[in-house]
């Protein structure tokens, strides 16, 4: 008797030349004359297309089931899954066009991604207007986004100036030349970290128990530091050399506390409280500069 899937049996399942699609709520197998081959497709999330070929044809000796070990892909109760295939090897988003639209007198300059929502910045360094966008998304769409945010973008340029003008820095506000960093401030601001380090590596690795394996200093966008706890590298922006000693002082015990726990949970904080008890305030203080 025909069966409307393939057979279990330990016969082969009678040639036909007809080709029959056999659907499941996760799963469909093509049957085709041979059915030595079935292909199992499965549609994921982001509409791609996983297949697996698999030959039948050393599966059907001495086996109770056509597909021998493949038997966790047969259907039960007219439901079958696949377990979904972990995507190890994730790119970010890649940028496809970039243009300048201008939105009631605002610069914006778009991004076009492979991404499905839209994203709006402004940049800290200059106040510049920053918008990634669905590649195919049109301009109209991104000028009404822009133009319903212009309230929240002028607050956040009139912080971004008042942050600067009060940087420790020294650096411009409003009608003044854009900070840069230049190969002289890169300098001078390495030296600065440099000189300070050794003394605070001595104090603080004592107290907190772990010491970095690894110091690096480079320009950052939007953080003051970072850690790797799995290696114990530890990473700091170049910009603290220009600025108050004790914002140093709290980067780095913040970043070395990483070296005991991952996250800004219970644990992180009940040791920054034994080890800098006024970190809270630093914490305040340093949120309210600008990342140049």
């Amino acid at each position: 008797m025909r069966s409307n899937h393939l057979s279990y049996g330990p016969e082969k399942p009678a040639r036909s030349k007809a080709h029959k699609k056999i659907e499941y709520p996760f799963l469909w197998i093509s049957q085709t004359a041979d059915v030595r081959v079935a292909r199992i497709l499965r549609l994921s999330g982001d509409r791609r297309r996983v297949r697996i070929d698999v030959n039948l044809s050393s599966c059907y000796q001495n086996s109770k089931s056509p597909f021998g070990f493949f038997d966790h892909f047969r259907p039960s109760s007219n439901r079958a899954t696949i377990a979904r295939m972990p995507n190890r090897h994730r790119s970010r988003p890649r940028a496809f066009a970039e243009t300048t639209l201008v939105v009631d007198g605002l610069d914006v300059h778009v991004t076009r991604k492979t991404i499905r929502n839209l994203y709006l910045r402004v940049r800290p360094a200059d106040g510049s207007i920053e918008v990634s966008s669905p590649a195919r998304m049109s301009d109209e769409r991104i000028a009404d986004f822009v133009r319903e945010r212009r309230g929240w973008i002028e607050r956040q340029q009139q912080r971004l100036a008042a942050a600067r003008r009060n940087s420790p820095t020294g650096e411009s506000g409003a009608g003044e030349e854009t900070f840069v960093w230049s190969d002289e401030r890169r300098r001078a601001a390495a030296a600065a970290i440099n000189r300070q380090l050794p003394a605070l590596l001595a104090h603080w690795e004592p107290i907190v128990g772990r010491s970095p394996s690894h110091i690096t200093l480079r320009v950052m966008s939007s953080r003051w530091g970072s850690c790797t706890p799995r290696t114990g590298r530890i990473r700091l922006n170049l910009q603290l050399g220009l600025m108050d000693e004790r914002f140093l002082d709290y980067v780095l015990i913040h970043e070395m506390t990483h070296l005991w726990a991952n996250g800004h949970g219970a644990e992180f904080q009940r040791r920054m409280d034994v080890y800098l008890p006024n970190w809270r305030q630093l914490r305040r203080e340093l949120n309210r500069q600008v990342v140049l």
